[in-house]
């Protein structure tokens, strides 16, 4: 878009979607780039049925288990409330007034320092409607159920899944990935996870499909259109 382009659309109130993920280490069978794969996509599916907006993404994220495995980028956490604060905020400079932060990486440091950056900006302007989610916070409502396993994690099942679905030919050797899931202790810090955890995979990718890919996708958009006809629908 050019910039008068986008002068335009911003004048019909549209929703804003900044997709965020990690160059991450994702096992021997997923790409480096599976946690921005997934909320594009999302993104995408988002846009055929609201007014949509999709923003580049911001590549890079806060990765901790993963970050001693080769292909890892990580930024700090402090970093990335900085950055997730100033974007969210010169955003709102743009005219926006809904703004979806969707993230692929779903890490815990991750998600409060994109929480934490959105928030002093919404403190700011009382007419700044923000919501700020993973997309696993709803692929990981279906555990257990219709065939997918109660316990899976990171390039488990359920990402291998997603991942088979929307880029399956960045998919490598999942059908001859040893099945793993470390045991960590909720409180225990570990300077260096990858110690305890060879592989990057919690769970089992060797039965992933695109069609189950394509089933969680499918459930994930319906439960991210809830959220944004409850957050946004009074702007």
């Amino acid at each position: 878009m050019t910039s008068a382009e986008f002068a335009r659309e911003i004048r019909r109130n549209p929703l804003v979607i900044l997709p965020v993920g990690a160059l991450e280490e994702h096992g021997p069978h997923l790409p480096l780039s599976a946690d921005i794969l997934q909320p594009m996509a999302l993104a995408k599916a988002i846009a055929k049925t609201r007014r949509v907006l999709i923003l580049p993404p911001l590549w890079y994220g806060y990765c901790s288990s993963t970050r001693g495995f080769p292909g890892t980028v990580s930024i700090e956490v402090d970093t990335l409330r900085l950055v997730a604060r100033d974007l969210v905020e010169d955003i709102y400079r743009n005219g926006v007034r809904k703004l979806l932060v969707l993230s692929g990486h779903a890490g815990s440091g991750h998600m409060a320092a994109l929480k934490e950056g959105a928030k002093e900006v919404a403190g700011r302007h009382e007419d700044y409607r923000i919501a700020v989610l993973t997309d696993y916070d709803f692929a990981y409502e279906l555990l257990g159920k219709d065939g997918i396993p109660e316990k899976d994690g990171h390039a488990g099942f359920v990402e291998t899944s997603r991942v088979l679905a929307v880029a399956p030919r960045l998919v490598k050797g999942h059908a001859r990935v040893k099945p793993d899931w470390p045991s960590f202790n909720r409180h225990e810090i570990l300077g260096r996870p990858e110690t305890k955890w060879k592989t990057g995979v919690q769970g089992d990718p060797r039965k992933a499909s695109a069609a189950v890919g394509r089933k969680v996708d499918a459930y994930v958009l319906k439960r991210t259109l809830e959220l944004i006809d409850e957050v946004f629908a009074a702007l």
